[in-house]
């Protein structure tokens, strides 16, 4: 028994509605978030942080602002594996830091960086941008270097768009800083730029005629350096950084003598004392110029 062919129905196509993004997404924006999502250390390229198979820590500029860091060391802080350590010379104590039980090489925008040979005091964190420490041997991209790994330093970079910022710092027994910041083109059509970073900063100690400064200035500027920006997309940046440092009053043999209980039981010896000339002091002055760094 044959049964009659049913007509199939045919069915009109459905129009679905257009749906427009106009949001955008940066992603990696140090100044808004905690975390990173792409490292350039590891690999030499801008690749993301999930894709690298090396172990990379990023410290971003958003971690820097909020934590209020004035030294490399106290954003160091914030990275597993990194152990702190001061190493005194002539009164001055300079940047030292251990990625897995070794010394760590310092890297300024890629260049190997010295510590204590090179700046002598503490590193200045006016200029820079955010830290990433890659963990393990690293000798392939950097060349000699510590099997613990290395700490890259990504310095602030000229912008297009005008941008100015101060921040003021206050502390206890009249303890000061303050920073600047001030970024923009030169001309209109955006191809030469600058960008001024400069820090001020005066402490001093519960005990007498101890006090400090300290001056910081990192231009780029026609006179010195700039950042030109040809047709195509690649950017060379040099910059130079200056840093002096007074320190009025340094070491003196550890007076009062803290290990002796003996001086303290009668406490005719204020603690404040200090025995060296109320005039004495350690002026370093370090001048350190980046190369080119290609973005």
């Amino acid at each position: 028994m044959l049964l009659p062919s049913l007509e199939q129905k045919s069915e009109k196509p459905i129009k679905v509605p257009e749906i427009v993004v106009k949001d955008v997404r940066h992603s990696d924006q140090d100044t808004t978030s905690y975390t990173a999502e792409r490292v350039n250390t590891a690999t030499r390229t801008d690749t993301p942080l999930i894709q690298v198979p090396q172990s990379v820590e990023v410290v971003t500029q958003k971690v820097i602002q909020d934590q209020r860091a004035v030294r490399v060391e106290q954003a160091l802080r914030n990275v597993s594996g990194v152990a702190l350590g001061d190493v005194g010379q002539s009164g001055i104590a300079a940047d030292v830091a251990y990625c897995r039980g070794f010394p760590c090489g310092y890297f300024k925008n890629y260049l190997r960086n010295e510590d204590q040979n090179q700046v002598l005091t503490f590193r200045d964190i006016a200029n820079i941008q955010r830290l990433e420490v890659l963990k393990g041997p690293a000798s392939v991209l950097y060349g000699r270097s510590q099997p613990g790994g290395i700490i890259n330093i990504l310095t602030k970079q000229p912008q297009a768009e005008r941008y100015a910022s101060i921040d003021q710092i206050i502390g206890n027994y009249n303890s000061y800083r303050t920073m600047i910041d001030v970024t923009g083109p030169l001309n209109e059509s955006k191809t030469l730029l600058f960008r001024i970073n400069g820090a001020y900063e005066n402490m001093e100690s519960f005990r007498d005629v101890v006090r400090g400064q300290r001056y910081f200035v990192a231009p780029s500027s026609p006179g010195l350096s700039a950042t030109i920006r040809p047709l195509q997309s690649r950017e060379n940046t040099s910059e130079i950084a200056g840093l002096r440092t007074s320190v009025f009053q340094r070491s003196d043999g550890d007076w009062p003598p803290s290990r002796t209980a003996v001086f303290w039981a009668s406490g005719s010896i204020p603690s404040r004392l200090r025995r060296a000339e109320p005039e004495s002091r350690l002026t370093i002055v370090s001048t350190a110029t980046g190369g080119s760094r290609a973005d």
